[in-house]
């Protein structure tokens, strides 16, 4: 009898539970459904990871914007910045790490360019630089930022890398793919080129990879040295998408020709020449007797004042 009246009393118990659950839930109802409202739809941005490397992930791929087309290889005519010209450089997001990545690609491309790059606390901007990893990595070709609205980007860091945000600064100064370099364009195994580069991760469409790979520029509308297979411009272009099989392993830094390249086109300042003074024997004997007599009369004042002071 005792185990009955126990168990009716459990019972009771959970079904009070489950009611008192159930009534809080009920009343509780309208205020999830306004908090759910006030949700932003949009999924949030996947958190910052730095690459454990400072390169671009296998396959991934820079593409140009070039709003202006004058074709593509080592720079484009009408595009380069002016020479000396202070240039204002914002950000649309991004974590400290991403912006340093920025920041410490524009201080080294400021060795070797006549060109002041500050970063203000507001705009106008001449180059604005965001970090959405959806949109892949690109940027606008030198003064074509000029016709994007402010609140647009004009460069977008879409992964980690020093490499990658050294390659778009590159695009900001007026640099285009090296690998476009019409002197000496790669013979390309079309095929295997669009069938890499329409899949994940780039996922181009055949004009795309047509503009920003296979089609090299036009001679007369670019300035061009012969082939840099190490210029921080160059693609790491593997062997599969060659004739011949042989590959080009990209430039992870600025390359020697990268600078020079880049110092000719924002010249900094040459030093003042050096001064000369042309004088005749006779003066120069003359001068030479007044410094020896001066010597002769220091070493007299020395050893006179030692024996002043007993040394």
């Amino acid at each position: 009898m005792k185990n009955k009246i126990f168990i009716v009393f459990v019972a009771l118990v959970v079904l009070l539970v489950l009611l008192l659950a159930v009534f809080s839930c009920m009343n509780r109802g309208p205020e999830m459904q306004q908090r759910m409202t006030s949700i932003d739809p949009q999924p949030a941005a996947a958190p910052f990871t730095p690459a454990v490397s400072d390169t671009v992930p296998d396959l991934h791929f820079c593409k140009t914007i070039n709003g202006r087309e004058t074709g593509r290889a080592v720079g484009a005519k009408g595009k380069f910045w002016t020479n000396g010209q202070t240039l204002k450089i914002g950000f649309i997001g991004g974590s400290a790490a991403q912006r340093k990545y920025v920041t410490d690609a524009f201080a080294e491309w400021a060795k070797y360019v006549n060109l002041n790059f500050t970063f203000p606390a507001s705009g106008p901007y001449d180059c604005r630089v965001a970090f959405d990893p959806s949109s892949g990595s690109w940027s606008y070709v030198g003064t074509d930022c000029r016709t994007i609205a402010q609140k647009s980007p004009t460069m977008n860091i879409g992964w980690a890398g020093n490499d990658v945000a050294l390659h778009e600064i590159g695009h900001f100064l007026g640099l285009l793919h090296e690998h476009q370099n019409p002197t000496s364009a790669p013979c390309w195994n079309r095929e295997a080129v669009i069938r890499d580069l329409s899949g994940p991760p780039n996922n181009w469409s055949v004009a795309m990879i047509e503009s920003n790979v296979l089609n090299p520029a036009l001679a007369g509308n670019v300035i061009t040295t012969p082939l840099d297979p190490i210029s921080i411009m160059m693609y790491s272009i593997p062997g599969a998408w060659t004739c011949d099989g042989k590959g080009f392993p990209g430039g992870k830094l600025l390359s020697g020709v990268d600078k020079t390249f880049i110092a000719a086109r924002y010249p900094k300042p040459a030093p003042p020449p050096a001064e000369t003074v042309t004088i005749s024997k006779a003066d120069a004997a003359a001068l030479l007797s007044v410094l020896q007599n001066n010597a002769a009369a220091a070493d007299t004042a020395v050893v006179r004042f030692k024996k002043l002071t007993g040394q």
